[in-house]
């Protein structure tokens, strides 16, 4: 303390402080040589992630959907819960490496333990980042191969299915080849740009008109893009520009 006649005093007070540093590992690369696809967050909050995650040793993946992340081989997946709640089946099978992330007041808390994978808090921090991988690295990943191979049968079937319906359908008529056409070059330039937006207003548009044109094969089509699209789905869009290419060849 020091003090002047007039003038006034002045106090300092000193506290010691300790900084515990979290160990991460030799070269603090705790998770060197995994790699870990990132789904459902902002623009900012993606990459924040990914930036821990390369701080980390981990290779960053930014993935459109749960389904596109089920496809690409990684160890760990971090998605925003809000991505769970509309992709049950995908999320079932990731089980053993999802890591969701909760926000503060939102739902489906069962729903989401339900499918086995590690939480932590939104936003994203070190501490709870490695809690949450290094809990996975633990669990048991054979009911996840489970659910993920009996996944991709349904798909199959329900393909198969779209495809024999398909070859059974009347030919298109000249109108309805030109609306698809049109259509698929649209998205196609869509997807290769990564333009969702534009994509969902082309598949709306094309539905729109095979509405008007009662063709429900080619409508139907068109609102499984528009969904697709709305999601950011690019591997799904793909395989619906397959399909209708399939249905202009018929």
């Amino acid at each position: 303390m020091k003090s002047e006649p007039g003038v006034g005093s002045r106090f300092e007070v000193i506290v010691p402080l300790t900084v515990e540093h979290v160990s991460l590992g030799q070269d603090g690369k705790r998770f060197s040589g995994k790699r870990a696809a990132v789904v459902g967050f902002s623009e900012e909050s993606r990459r924040d992630t990914e930036e821990l995650l390369s701080y980390l040793g981990a290779e960053p993946l930014a993935a459109s959907s749960l389904a596109e992340a089920l496809s690409a081989d990684v160890d760990y997946v971090i998605a925003d819960e809000r991505e769970l709640l509309s992709n049950h089946p995908e999320a079932e099978a990731l089980r053993g490496r999802l890591a969701a992330v909760l926000r503060l007041g939102y739902s489906g808390r069962s729903h989401i333990c339900a499918e086995g994978c590690a939480t932590l808090p939104y936003p994203v921090r070190m501490g709870s980042l490695i809690d949450a991988l290094s809990s996975l690295d633990g669990k048991e990943r054979g009911e996840a191969e489970v659910a993920a191979k009996r996944l991709e049968r349904v798909r199959e079937k329900r393909e198969e299915k779209l495809a024999a319906s398909e070859e059974a359908r009347p030919k298109l008529s000249a109108e309805e080849s030109e609306e698809l056409t049109r259509m698929v070059e649209l998205i196609s330039s869509d997807v290769a740009l990564l333009d969702w937006t534009a994509a969902e207003r082309d598949a709306k548009n094309g539905k729109s008109r095979f509405s008007e044109l009662k063709a429900e094969p080619c409508e139907r089509l068109a609102f499984s893009a528009l969904l697709l699209a709305r999601k950011g789905d690019g591997a799904g869009l793909r395989k619906i520009l397959d399909r209708a290419r399939a249905m202009l060849k018929a």
